[in-house]
C-alpha cells in the first residue's frame, strides 16, 4: 500500500510540474538566460554575464563595472519566428518564416546548437543625471536578442 501511494504522490508532483512548465510558472529559459544577463551587466559581473553567452557568440558585449552600466529591465518576452518578423517587417508571408528558418538551422548548425529563440526586450538606462533637482529617467532602449539552446542550457548568440 505504502507503494502505491508513494507513486500517486510522485504522479501527483510530476503532474504539478508539467502543467506549470506549459503555462510559463516555472519560467523560460530562453528569458531567464536574457534576465541574467541583463542583471549581471548592471552589476558589472563579467563572470555572470560569460556563463549565458555562447562561446561563438555573434554580438554580445560583454559590460565590465568599470563601465557603470545601470539599467531596469521593463519587458522580457519570448516571441516566435513570426512576432520577431512582423515587428522588423510590416507585410510578413510564409515564405518569410521558411528563410528565417533556414538562416536560423544554418546559425544553429555554426553554433552547435539545438533550437533557437528570440527574445524582446526593453531596459530603461539610468544615466545618474539629476535635471532641474529632479533625477532622470533615462532613455529606454528595446530590441532582440538571438537565444540558442545548448543542450538544456539557454545562452545567448546575438543582440540584434
Amino acid at each position: 500500500m505504502q507503494n502505491r501511494r508513494t507513486f500517486l504522490a510522485g504522479i501527483g508532483a510530476a503532474s504539478t510540474v508539467a502543467v506549470a512548465g506549459c503555462t510559463g510558472i516555472l519560467g523560460d529559459g530562453a528569458e531567464d538566460a536574457v534576465e541574467q544577463y541583463f542583471e549581471a551587466a548592471t552589476n558589472g559581473d563579467v563572470e555572470a554575464q560569460e556563463e549565458v553567452v555562447h562561446d561563438e557568440a555573434l554580438f554580445v558585449p560583454i559590460v565590465e563595472e568599470e563601465d557603470e552600466f545601470d539599467a531596469d529591465i521593463t519587458t522580457i518576452e519570448r516571441q516566435t519566428d513570426r512576432e520577431f518578423l512582423e515587428e522588423e517587417e510590416d507585410d510578413v508571408s510564409d515564405e518569410d518564416i521558411e528563410e528565417l528558418e533556414s538562416e536560423m538551422d544554418e546559425i544553429l548548425e555554426e553554433l552547435d546548437a539545438d533550437e533557437h529563440a528570440f527574445v524582446y526586450y526593453s531596459i530603461e538606462e539610468d544615466d545618474g543625471q539629476e535635471d532641474d533637482g529632479q533625477e532622470d529617467d533615462g532613455q529606454e532602449e528595446e530590441g532582440h536578442v538571438l537565444v540558442v539552446a545548448d543542450g538544456e542550457d539557454w545562452l545567448l548568440a546575438s543582440f540584434i
